[in-house]
């Protein structure tokens, strides 16, 4: 799994406007479409390897947690010509603590300029009859990690939980991103929900997205 792969083909094309990532503080650091992008792929692709390096979904074909679901959201970030809001303060994400459930393995993702992410979390998985449930709750703490010209810790982390299922012909799943991450003196929280289906055959599918990210409104749709 390479970020690059995220943003080949569309982030030179588009224009760089400015948005705001809006704090407590009432501070505010600029931050262009490109730099809001590169850091939700930063997020999502230290969850997603992470997330794969256990091969979440082992018993089926096709994973709910796959990279293409950060595409069209990523895209969406960019074509964005929506004023974001100042991003509420971001509340402490708890980690998570297992009970059935088997540990994440902890991952280091070093990000493209310096500084890292470290992914924990848990995973269950229960089968009843031919459907497989499965869930995950997994946390990133970020540190320094640089990339497109800024620099984001956490505030204090980011929280991803997913919620799936698979009948043996479709899988499905909610992720939920929750938490927040700082750039300079300013907090940016993210409250989004990803959904998908796929058909276990084919890997072909659909996403949904509803919610925000660093003050940008993002709502829509995708197929693979």
């Amino acid at each position: 799994m390479n970020r690059k792969k995220l943003l080949a083909g569309f982030l030179a094309l588009l224009t760089l406007s400015v948005v705001g990532c809006g704090g407590s503080s009432g501070s505010s650091t600029p931050m262009t479409q490109t730099q809001a992008a590169a850091a939700f792929a930063d997020v999502y692709t230290a969850m997603a390897e992470d997330a794969g390096s256990l091969q979440l979904a082992r018993s089926a074909p096709t994973s709910p947690i796959r990279m293409e679901s950060a595409v069209p959201i990523q895209k969406a970030i960019l074509n964005s010509s929506r004023t974001p809001v100042s991003a509420d303060s971001v509340a402490p994400v708890l980690r998570v603590s297992p009970d059935t459930t088997t540990n994440l393995p902890s991952y280091t993702y070093d990000c493209p300029s310096g500084g890292t992410i470290v992914v924990t979390g848990s995973y269950s998985e229960t089968t009843s009859g031919t459907t497989t449930s499965e869930s995950a709750n997994i946390v990133e703490t970020i540190n320094s990690c640089r990339d497109s010209g800024v620099t984001m810790n956490g505030d204090p982390n980011i929280a991803f939980s997913m919620a799936g299922s698979d009948n043996g012909t479709t899988t499905s799943a909610t992720l939920t991103m929750t938490g927040g991450l700082t750039v300079g003196s300013s907090s940016c929280a993210t409250d989004l929900v990803i959904t998908v289906s796929l058909n276990d055959k084919t890997g072909s599918g659909t996403e949904t997205y509803n919610g925000s990210f660093c003050g940008i409104v993002l709502s829509g749709s995708a197929t693979f």
